[in-house]
């Protein structure tokens, strides 16, 4: 659905880096600023093109991935609402590095390069806060490389799935019964070929990993909803 200016602002104040903006800063920000409805599956941006500046997502999900000469994809971050495409923290001009593509229908917000590096002027706290942004996503990147690198499959299937957020707590069911511990109930964000690439895996190698913990009883599956009986148990597996 379209966003208008207002709804827009109150989004973009959701954004780490813009979160200290009244609201009024906020809409005259806007103005300067290209907001963008793409559709599901719809490209945000393509490696070699030029960045027109940041990119925060107002709505909707972005995968940013890499993409090889014989098509093969690499999911590099999944990123939502409230969040900054990876590599778009820039005040001048250069080229993306990498593609992005609208998981949902998703509305971006590309704030210009000289219009960012005019507010970052009058608010260095501001400037703070964008390279705090940035930080995290390194941090978050190095993590990564480092358990598709020093984890095995399972392990990293395992680390994935607790860290997971928390949708509701479920009761003991017959199927998945809770005698220790709480059980917790998770949904996968993305979908499978998603999460797969994101780990490092292959698809099937994903989906014969989620068959053996659920034959093992650690995790019962519905559709993308997991429901983690033993949390404990599954950590055992990391």
């Amino acid at each position: 659905m379209p966003m208008d200016t207002s709804g827009a602002a109150a989004r973009l104040a959701e954004n780490t880096a813009f979160s200290r903006l009244d609201h009024a800063r906020l809409v005259d920000l806007m103005a300067q600023c290209e907001l963008r409805s793409i559709p599901r599956g719809g490209t945000v941006f393509a490696a070699g093109g030029l960045c027109e500046g940041l990119h925060a997502v107002l709505d909707g999900q972005v995968k940013v991935y890499a993409r090889a000469p014989d098509g093969h994809e690499k999911v590099i971050d999944v990123v939502g609402r409230g969040e900054t495409l990876p590599g778009t923290h820039m005040t001048h001009a250069e080229t993306h590095q990498h593609h992005a593509q609208a998981l949902s229908a998703a509305v971006v917000l590309i704030v210009p390069g000289d219009v960012l590096r005019v507010e970052l002027q009058r608010d260095p706290e501001m400037a703070t806060r964008l390279l705090d942004d940035a930080a995290r996503q390194v941090r978050r990147m190095m993590r990564e490389i480092e358990v598709t690198t020093l984890r095995t499959a399972m392990e990293r299937v395992c680390s994935y799935l607790l860290h997971l957020p928390t949708l509701a707590r479920s009761a003991p069911t017959a199927e998945a019964p809770s005698d220790e511990g709480e059980q917790r109930l998770v949904e996968l964000p993305v979908s499978k070929n998603t999460v797969a690439s994101l780990l490092s895996i292959t698809p099937e190698h994903f989906s014969r990993i989620l068959r053996e913990l659920h034959l093992a009883r650690l995790i019962h599956m519905h559709r993308r909803e997991i429901c983690i009986p033993h949390p404990e148990r599954l950590a055992v597996q990391r």
